[in-house]
């Protein structure tokens, strides 16, 4: 069954290095340069063995090179950070049990987990014991809806990026009629609700929703209500695994408009399997095109060196480890309530951009790309905010 497994589906090579550890169990990395003062102990959640072990290895690649880059700047004086895998073998139980024993170690922050679920369900381990949780890879909007200060989430959630869809559709591709097809699925729902809120408002738009079954898609009846509209653009706010069949469905029945999506479709299995229907579709990340972004390019480099490409879970594993790391060299400090508050009240350049933190956990300047499909290949076209931090 697919499910919401993390806030990209698509771009996901496996890591080179393999950061094995059993379940609810923790393995301590070392990096860098060894200070005389203790290391800063920090815990990265997530699936290290079981079926999503490569995932889990693209976190830990992640982690760990930020923090290497970050100890080498390290006086013998100043404090290191390390980190420990505790494995939740991609289960909400064990995710619980995962984040009690770190909450139990002498852990100053975390980072994970890799689902939404296995988030949601050890928010509150973490919560009540004051023990900072930055979320790398989810965008559910459950993960910061319950107002925990302790919460830091980087990708932006998914209400928001339905938002941000719907203004790029009005304001740049010119569209005043829209569809927006979801499905009753952990991932979708919110981000049509954010499409349609947004787009609505806009003066001469209007927009409809169509949604599918999940278990027993009818694709003849969902573009017979498409059709129904003769909409301008199609949005699609789901999977392309799940919902890809109805491009071509679409396209054979003789709709010619546009076609565009938000990061279920942003992935391998819309190039492989539809690439020919869905080309010209706009779809949206969080992830932003490195190679645009001249300020971390030594960054990428030296990723790219250790482990091959960046994929979007590693980077943004990076970008976590470096907003503690950070945290930890402006105060000094390695305590719970120390980093927290630093994070919350921070500002942070990482390798996918600048972060500061609403008191909910979200991005205060929430972001998206937008990438074209074109002759069987992602482009990257442009972004929701035009913050300096690409080039184009």
């Amino acid at each position: 069954m697919i499910d919401r497994r993390r806030f990209l589906t698509g771009s996901l090579a496996a890591g080179l290095y393999a950061a094995a550890a059993r379940p609810a169990s923790a393995q301590v990395f070392q990096g860098g340069t060894s200070p005389l003062t203790n290391p800063i102990q920090i815990g990265l959640m997530g699936p290290f063995t079981g079926p999503d072990r490569s995932l889990g290895e693209q976190m830990a690649n992640g982690v760990r090179q930020a923090f290497d880059e970050a100890n080498r700047g390290t006086s013998i004086f100043q404090r290191a950070v390390q980190f420990r895998t505790y494995d939740d073998i991609d289960d909400i139980g064990v995710a619980q049990q995962v984040a009690q024993f770190a909450a139990g170690d002498d852990i100053s922050a975390a980072i994970g987990h890799l689902r939404a679920d296995t988030t949601e369900f050890a928010l509150q381990r973490y919560y009540q014991n004051r023990l900072p949780l930055l979320v790398p890879t989810t965008t559910a909007d459950d993960v910061t809806a319950k107002n925990y200060d302790i919460v830091f989430r980087l990708p932006t959630k998914d209400t928001v990026e339905g938002q941000l869809g719907a203004l790029d559709a009005v304001n740049v591709l010119k569209v005043s009629s829209a569809v927006v097809i979801s499905q009753p699925a952990s991932y979708g729902p919110a981000v049509a609700a954010g499409f349609l809120q947004e787009f609505n408002a806009a003066k001469g738009a209007s927009a409809s929703q169509v949604v599918v079954d999940l278990e027993k898609p009818d694709w003849s009846a969902a573009v017979a209500a498409v059709a129904e509209h003769s909409p301008h653009a199609v949005y699609f706010a789901g999977v392309s695994e799940r919902l890809g069949p109805l491009l071509g469905a679409l396209r054979a029945a003789g709709y010619t408009g546009l076609f565009a999506a938000s990061q279920g479709f942003w992935n391998e299995t819309t190039v492989k399997s539809y690439a020919k229907q869905a080309e010209g579709m706009v779809a949206s990340t969080s992830m932003p095109p490195l190679a645009l972004a001249p300020q971390v390019r030594f960054d990428a480099d030296a990723y790219r060196a250790r482990y091959g490409a960046m994929t979007p879970i590693a980077a943004f594993c990076y970008a976590a480890a470096q907003i503690i790391a950070q945290a930890v060299k402006n105060t000094g400090g390695g305590s719970r309530s120390t980093l927290r508050t630093a994070i919350a009240q921070g500002a942070f350049d990482t390798v996918v951009g600048s972060f500061r933190f609403t008191p909910q956990g979200d991005p205060l300047e929430p972001n998206v790309y937008f990438y074209e499909l074109r002759d069987g290949a992602w482009i990257y076209r442009r972004a929701a905010r035009n913050t300096g931090f690409l080039v184009k």
